[in-house]
C-alpha cells in the first residue's frame, strides 16, 4: 500500500488504504478497547475492497484501467495519494490515469479532476 488515512465516525474507525500494486482501495474498520492492563487493542477488524473492480462475476484479478461506476466495475491504475473529507467522501490520485477521483461513501468511483492520457499503445490488439 502506498497511502493510508483514517477517519472516526460513529465510534468505528476506518483505514482507507491505496493499494497500488492492486489498482484498489481498500477499507479497513475496527473499533478500539484496551484490555486489563490497559494496553490498546483493536477488535471487530474487517478488510474489504471498497472500491477498483471488487467481488462481481469471479473475474477478481487486480488488474489497472479505467472505469467509474459501483464497488464490482470501477478500476484504477496505480492509485497512491488519498485523502478522506469530513463527510465521508474519498479522493484518490489515481496515478497511471492521470486522474482525481471521488468514492462516496458507498463505494461510487467517479472522475473529479483530470483527463484520461494514453501513455501506452499496443499494437497487438
Amino acid at each position: 500500500p502506498d497511502s493510508i488515512l483514517y477517519r472516526n465516525g460513529g465510534g468505528a474507525l476506518s483505514l482507507f488504504v491505496a493499494d497500488t500494486g492492486n489498482h484498489r482501495i481498500r477499507k479497513i474498520t475496527f473499533t478500539v478497547s484496551y484490555d486489563t492492563n490497559g494496553a490498546k487493542k483493536w477488535d471487530n477488524v474487517n478488510v474489504e475492497c471498497f472500491a477498483g473492480k471488487c467481488g462481481g462475476n469471479g473475474n477478481n484479478e487486480p488488474l489497472p484501467g479505467y472505469s467509474d461506476g459501483e464497488v464490482s466495475h470501477s478500476r484504477f491504475d496505480s492509485p497512491r495519494g488519498i485523502a478522506v473529507s469530513g463527510a465521508g467522501e474519498v479522493f484518490v490520485a489515481d496515478t497511471n490515469n492521470h486522474l482525481i477521483r471521488a468514492i462516496d461513501r458507498f463505494g461510487v468511483a467517479r472522475v473529479l479532476a483530470g483527463a484520461l492520457e494514453v501513455s501506452e499503445t499496443n499494437l497487438n490488439g
